[in-house]
């Protein structure tokens, strides 16, 4: 990496937190320091509707590229989707200079927390946002996954993977449901 670029920030983590009655939430120190505080982002529902997403403005533009670039060969009407109801349902939020995040009321709505608690967890080029119930409701099935998996992730964490693309496609193959 030359010193013309950027490094570019990513989150990886896990917070219980707290959204108050206005919305906000106080983001702990690695969560703030990718959003930056102050700072702005974009919230966004994650396809599945368990959870929301932030990213901040330039990994957003990066996701857009990415999945515009990606649904290019998609049926139209996964096409149209995607933009409308991923990418078009996404607006700005903002962290302040005490770290908390505000989150747009219609989002508030979608998360359904009717006692505030939530779980943040890092995905590298954003964080998602869950109430805590439906974090450890789907937390099983991702430990079960990781279980059949251990010695895949094992060799992956100490580089021992020589051909990475087909050990990634065998595996999604374990994984993917019938």
């Amino acid at each position: 990496m030359t010193q013309d670029q950027p490094i570019r920030k990513k989150v990886f983590g896990f917070a219980e937190v707290t959204m108050d009655k206005a919305g906000r939430i106080v983001l702990p120190g690695v969560f703030a320091n990718y959003t930056g505080a102050p700072g702005n982002a974009r919230i966004l529902r994650e396809p599945s509707g368990l959870c929301l997403e932030v990213r901040t403005e330039d990994d957003f533009s990066r996701l857009v590229e990415r999945v515009v670039s990606g649904c290019q060969k998609a049926p139209s009407s996964l096409y149209e989707a995607v933009l409308l109801e991923y990418l078009g349902f996404s607006d700005y939020c903002s962290v302040d200079v005490e770290r908390r995040l505000l989150i747009p009321e219609r989002y508030r709505k979608l998360l359904n927390s009717t006692d505030g608690k939530l779980v943040l967890t890092g995905i590298g080029d954003g964080f998602w946002i869950w109430t805590q119930k439906s974090y450890y409701e789907s937390r099983e099935a991702r430990l079960a996954i990781l279980q059949e998996n251990r010695a895949f992730i094992f060799d992956l964490t100490q580089g021992r993977l020589l051909n990475m693309d087909e050990q990634c496609a065998k595996n999604t193959e374990k994984v993917t449901p019938a």
